[in-house]
């Protein structure tokens, strides 16, 4: 393995996620986790999709997490392999 790349990554800048119903989103991760929503803006590849942005109420580095407002997009699929997760610490 090639060490030279040990250190390089220090951390997340954000993640992104695709949401199908962006009121129950929006309320889920500012009323119940206490996040900001801070920005709406499109997606350069289809300016016909919406991007939300949320982040801690501090703007720490690496706690914004961006949201498609997805709704034409097919329901996910469960099972084994497929992010089903996203464990955040402010």
């Amino acid at each position: 393995m090639n060490n030279d790349l040990n250190g390089l990554i220090k951390g997340l800048h954000h993640i992104t996620l695709v949401t199908s119903n962006f009121e129950i989103n929006n309320r889920f991760y500012t009323e119940i986790l206490g996040l900001r929503r801070v920005k709406l803006s499109v997606n350069q590849d289809d300016i016909f999709i919406d991007i939300y942005f949320t982040q801690t109420i501090k703007g720490s580095a690496g706690a914004t997490i961006t949201f498609f407002d997805g709704l034409y997009l097919e329901m996910g699929k469960y099972g084994l392999g497929v992010h089903h997760h996203l464990s955040y610490c402010c």
